[in-house]
């Protein structure tokens, strides 16, 4: 098996057709790669700005969605990069996403949708 083939079992279509109409109303606007402005707050309270590139993708026969986020982008790399990947699973019981987010540390967070944007509790719990 060569990536290629890990790749191809790895990346759906589109969504399964068991996903709530809910999962896809939510998460289909997003699928796609991404220009993206960073914010982070500085513990002085400064901003600093960065430019990165987010990518989302259907995965596991369209049953979940996958994102990645580069910081800077691919393009721009000099001294490392800050790449964080998520897995977002559609609780239709719960009525919310189950996410799994992994940077050098994995964290665990919940999800829900709001019209046509996404809400996360405030509170993280770091695993």
């Amino acid at each position: 098996m060569n990536g290629n083939e890990m790749f191809e079992a790895l990346v759906a279509r589109g969504p399964h057709p068991d996903i709530a109409q809910s999962a896809n109303a939510i998460y289909a606007p997003f699928v796609g790669s991404w220009d993206v402005e960073v914010f982070d707050l500085e513990s002085d309270g400064a901003r600093r700005v960065s430019r990165g590139e987010w990518h989302f993708a259907w995965i596991l026969e369209g049953r979940a969605m996958q994102d990645v986020l580069m910081v800077p982008p691919r393009g721009e790399r000099r001294n490392g990069v800050l790449a964080k990947g998520n897995r977002r699973f559609r609780d239709d019981r719960h009525r919310r996403a189950r996410v799994s987010g992994h940077l050098p540390r994995a964290c665990a967070r919940t999800e829900r949708g709001r019209g046509r944007s996404i809400a996360r509790p405030a509170r993280r719990r770091h695993v």
